[in-house]
């Protein structure tokens, strides 16, 4: 499933950024690209199981569609990440 690779990688990038802060993941931001054809709910269900039982397993996850063409339209961008320090 292309949507479970993806949110594996946000995951993972998610993680690597809490591990160099010695911190936990309260809130994850990401954006769907206009032509990216992921649907919101498809990409909150897999980051979901791929982030349980890591440091974004608790996060709330904000996902937003962005609804212009560009460069970067055919992808999912993680835009933030929110830390707590543990």
């Amino acid at each position: 499933m292309h949507e479970s690779h993806v949110a594996a990688e946000l995951v993972a990038a998610a993680n690597q950024i809490a591990l160099a802060e010695d911190a936990t993941i309260s809130r994850v931001r990401l954006r769907i690209g206009a032509t990216s054809h992921i649907l919101p709910e498809t990409l909150q269900m897999h980051f979901s199981a791929c982030a349980s039982g890591s440091l974004a397993g608790a996060a709330v996850i904000v996902i937003e569609k962005d609804h212009v063409v560009g460069p970067d339209s055919d992808g999912v961008t993680l835009v933030s990440v929110t830390l707590e320090e543990d």
